[in-house]
């Protein structure tokens, strides 16, 4: 792999997927509670420090 490869690679975002925990919703046809996991995604940068002043 050249140097050219290596920087097209190079990752300026990153995800953070967090489980939330569970959750009940109603199904609006036929009125069932269901339970389901949610998950949260969060987009965040990569390879970058934020610095505030």
């Amino acid at each position: 792999m050249d140097e050219k490869e290596k920087k097209k690679k190079i990752m300026t975002t990153r995800k953070k997927i967090k489980f939330s925990g569970t959750q009940k919703y109603i199904n609006q046809d036929t009125g069932e509670i269901v339970e389901m996991n949610v998950t949260e995604i969060e987009e965040r940068d990569a390879n970058f420090h934020k610095v505030w002043l």
